[in-house]
């Protein structure tokens, strides 16, 4: 139990204990005085349910924060540092990689442009040679594409006919079994 005591005066001041002092209200003060033989004495209150949460959560905000801080010091800011390096690495090959083939380029152009007009009628020549037989082979596969799906359909066709008529014939066995036709009644009408 806390003990509190005054400065003595020419009488006794007895000692008193807090906790058995009786309190009609909660404190919600952070201070409350307490009357004690004529004299206030000032008596550190317990803190209030809310202001301990908000203390807690400041603290847990605290915590969060250096944690936070933390994580982004010695994982998020490396990370960043090597990506960022990975770019670095990648931005100087395609540079490197630009260059090398803007020559290659330049070269080839070079050699291309100092060919004969006699190698450049060679192959066109055989360009134009190559899509003859290339569209000639296409139109031949075109025809008999054309002829496969033609019998395939008249396969199917006929399959699908032969199936109605067979069918049809099964039902109207079975109603002629039954005694009624409705398909000869319809007919009929």
């Amino acid at each position: 139990a806390a003990m509190v005591k005054s400065e003595p005066t020419a009488d006794a001041v007895p000692i008193v204990d807090v906790e058995a002092v009786a309190v009609e209200e909660t404190p919600t003060e952070d201070q409350v005085l307490i009357e004690q033989g004529g004299e206030a004495v000032e008596v550190e209150a317990a803190p209030h349910p809310v202001e301990k949460l908000k203390a807690s959560l400041q603290n847990s905000t605290r915590q969060l924060q250096a944690t936070t801080q933390d994580f982004h010091e010695t994982k998020i800011r490396p990370a960043l540092q090597k990506a960022g390096e990975s770019v670095r690495q990648v931005t100087e090959l395609t540079k490197q990689k630009s260059k090398e083939l803007v020559e290659h380029t330049q070269r080839h152009t070079a050699a291309l442009t100092a060919t004969t007009a006699a190698k450049t009628r060679e192959i066109s020549q055989a360009t134009a040679a190559k899509t003859r037989e290339i569209s000639q082979a296409t139109a031949a596969k075109t025809r008999e594409l054309t002829q496969v799906t033609a019998a395939k359909t008249r396969e199917l066709s006929i399959g699908t006919q032969l199936a109605v008529a067979a069918a049809t014939a099964k039902t109207s066995h079975t109603l002629s079994q039954i005694g009624s036709n409705p398909l000869e009644h319809d007919a009929e009408m």
